[in-house]
């Protein structure tokens, strides 16, 4: 009943003129809060769309990296592939000391010097013409 008392006291007061300044003043103070309530919310509602939008460009920039160093990794395999190839030809070429004994036996057999099979028949005729006459 304790409570009851004070329910009739706190109504009496709002009669009063010092009530309804308490009474305005509560209103105020509500407005305030619930002004500063809406823009929170505002502010994590912007903050929420900011978070997903970032989110969502990390995502795609994350795609792109991916297919990015898979294109690299797979011209990576085919330059891989490639130094493969060229090592097995160079395998396969002559040496620097094979060129040096071809080159010895050319330069001792002196092939400028040789002569075609048309050289020789015709200095064959020459000297047979030479000798007729």
């Amino acid at each position: 009943m304790e409570g009851m008392g004070n329910m009739a006291e706190i109504q009496k007061g709002f009669g009063t003129p010092e009530g309804s300044g308490e009474v305005g003043m509560l209103s105020r103070r509500l407005r305030v809060l619930e002004e500063q309530y809406t823009n929170i919310r505002r502010k994590v509602q912007v903050t929420d769309q900011n978070m997903l939008s970032y989110h969502k460009k990390n995502i795609s920039e994350n795609k792109a990296l991916t297919m990015e160093l898979n294109e690299i990794r797979h011209m990576i395999d085919e330059i891989q592939n490639n130094i493969l190839l060229i090592i097995k030809e160079l395998k396969l070429c002559a040496k620097k000391e094979d060129v040096n004994v071809l080159q010895r036996y050319i330069n001792m057999w002196e092939p400028v010097n040789f002569v075609t099979r048309k050289e020789v028949e015709k200095i064959v005729e020459d000297v047979i013409s030479e000798r007729k006459v």
